[in-house]
C-alpha cells in the first residue's frame, strides 16, 4: 500500500507550545520518508524555525472569518489532494471544511462503529472502558464506510480548547489520555478520538566549550546551580508561583549561588520581572528568550523545574527534562499526574503553591544520590515511551487507517 499523503495546516502568527511541536513533527515526518506537505501563515514566527526539506505552502490565515484564508484552503487542498488533512489550533481547523462523501449526515459520523486498538488508540479503549475495543494490533472497522479517495480531516489537539471549532473533524487525537476521555465526555464520537503522546527532539549534547560559553554569556557563577524553565510567559505557565518560590529559597544551597534561566517570553514578561524586582531576586533570574535550539540550555541545567497551573495539558519540558537526563521538579497539574511519577522519575508538589516548590526545589538540590535517580528514571522513561520512533509509527499507522476507511 503506498503510505498516504498528508497535509499538515498550523495558522498561527506565534510560537508557543503548538508550534513548536508542528516544526519537530515536520521534521520527524520528513525523517520517516512520510509523504507530506506543510501549510503555515504567512509571515509567522514559526518562519524562522526549522522545519525540515518538506514542500511549504504559505497561506494568509488571517482570521477564521476571513474568506480569502478559506479559499487560499480550499485551494490548496484541490491542488494537494491529501489523503489526511492535520490542523493544528481553532484558525486552521475552522478555515479546513471537507464535506463527508456521499452526503453522510453528522448524525450517521457521530455514530458510526467501531474501536480503535494496537498502537493509536482511542482513549476508550486505551483505557479499558470501550466495549468491543480491539487489543490485538491494527485498528478496528467503521461501520458502513468502505476505501475511498476522499481526504480525511483530522484536528490535533493539545488543549482542552472549546470544542465549536472542531466539530466538523472526521477524526481528533489528543496528546494525553486525559484529553482524549475528555473530548468523548464532551460529545467526540469514541471511535474516532485517538491518543497519541508527544514526543520530543532528542539529546545532541554540545562541546563543553560551547556550555562554558553559554555560562558565561549568561553570566552566571561557575560554581552556581542552574534551574531552567521553558515556556510562554502566560498564566497557565505558572511562572510567577516560580519566581516567588525562588525568593523563599537562600541565595545559597550547599554554598552554591541559585539561579534560574527562563526560555520563553510572552504577554506576561514585563510583569513577570516587575514581580522579580520587588522580590529583590532580579539578579538570580537570567531572562534568555526563546531559544530555536533550547538544547544547550537543558545541557548546563542542574535542575529542570515546570511550575505549570492545573490547566496545562501535557507539557512538553518534562520531557525535555527527561530526554536530557536531567532532575525534574514539577507541579502536580492533571498532564504531570498522568505521566510523571512522583520519587521516582520526577518531584511534584501542589500547582499555586509556591512554599511547596521552594521546599521541592531544595529537597533534590540538597540529595545528589535523588538527583541521579530521578534523571535515570526519567531517561529511561522517555526512550521507552515519549520516543520520536515509536511516536511517528502511531501516526503513521493511524494515517493509513483513515485513508483506507475514508472519511
Amino acid at each position: 500500500m503506498t503510505e498516504p499523503l498528508s497535509l499538515q495546516i498550523i495558522g498561527s502568527k506565534a510560537l508557543g507550545g503548538a508550534e513548536r511541536w508542528f516544526a519537530r513533527f515536520a521534521r520527524a515526518l520528513a525523517e520517516t520518508g512520510a509523504p507530506a506537505e506543510l501549510a503555515i501563515r504567512a509571515g509567522s514566527e514559526l518562519e524562522a524555525l526549522y522545519l525540515g526539506p518538506l514542500p511549504l505552502h504559505r497561506l494568509p490565515l488571517r482570521t477564521v472569518w476571513d474568506p480569502w484564508s478559506r479559499r487560499a484552503v480550499s485551494r490548496l487542498l484541490a491542488r494537494v489532494k491529501p489523503d489526511i488533512v492535520q490542523t493544528y489550533m481553532g484558525r486552521a481547523t475552522r478555515l479546513t471544511r471537507l464535506d463527508p462523501p456521499g452526503g453522510l449526515s453528522g448524525a450517521f459520523l457521530r455514530t458510526a462503529g467501531g474501536a480503535v486498538g494496537g498502537t493509536a488508540v482511542s482513549q476508550g479503549a486505551a483505557s479499558g472502558r470501550m466495549p468491543g475495543a480491539i487489543s490485538g494490533g491494527g485498528f478496528g472497522g467503521w461501520s458502513g464506510l468502505g476505501p475511498g479517495r476522499d481526504t480525511v480531516h483530522v484536528a490535533r489537539l493539545g488543549g482542552y480548547y472549546a470544542l465549536h471549532p472542531y466539530r466538523h473533524a472526521h477524526a481528533w487525537i489528543g496528546n494525553t489520555r486525559g484529553l482524549c476521555d475528555w473530548l468523548i465526555q464532551n460529545g467526540l464520537p469514541a471511535a474516532r478520538v485517538h491518543h497519541i503522546y508527544n514526543f520530543v527532539d532528542p539529546a545532541r549534547p554540545v562541546p563543553s566549550e560551547r556550555i562554558t560559553a553559554l555560562r558565561v554569556a549568561l553570566d552566571l557563577p561557575a560554581e552556581a546551580w542552574v534551574l531552567v524553565t521553558a515556556g510562554r510567559f502566560v498564566p497557565v505557565k505558572g511562572l510567577d508561583t516560580l519566581i516567588a518560590a525562588l525568593a523563599r529559597l537562600p541565595a545559597a544551597i550547599a554554598e552554591r549561588p541559585v539561579r534560574l534561566v527562563l526560555l520563553g517570553d510572552g504577554p506576561l514578561g514585563p510583569a513577570l520581572r516587575h514581580q522579580a524586582e520587588g522580590l529583590g531576586i532580579g539578579e538570580r533570574i537570567h531572562w534568555a528568550g526563546w531559544q530555536q535550539e533550547p538544547g544547550p540550555y537543558f545541557q548546563l541545567a542542574d535542575l529542570v523545574v515546570f511550575p505549570s497551573r492545573e490547566e496545562e495539558t501535557l507539557g512538553n519540558v518534562i520531557l525535555e527534562a527527561w530526554t536530557w537526563g536531567k532532575p525534574l521538579v514539577t507541579a502536580g497539574f492533571r498532564g504531570a499526574r498522568e505521566i510523571a511519577r512522583h520519587g521516582e522519575d520526577a518531584w511534584c508538589v501542589p500547582c499555586d503553591d509556591d512554599q511547596a516548590l521552594a521546599a521541592g526545589i531544595r529537597a533534590v538540590l540538597a540529595d545528589a544520590t535523588l538527583r541521579q535517580d530521578l534523571a535515570r528514571a526519567g531517561q529511561t522513561r522517555v526512550q521507552t515511551e515519549f520516543a520520536q520512533g515509536p511516536i511517528m509509527a502511531r501516526y503513521l499507522e493511524l494515517y493509513r487507517h483513515l485513508a483506507s476507511r475514508g472519511p
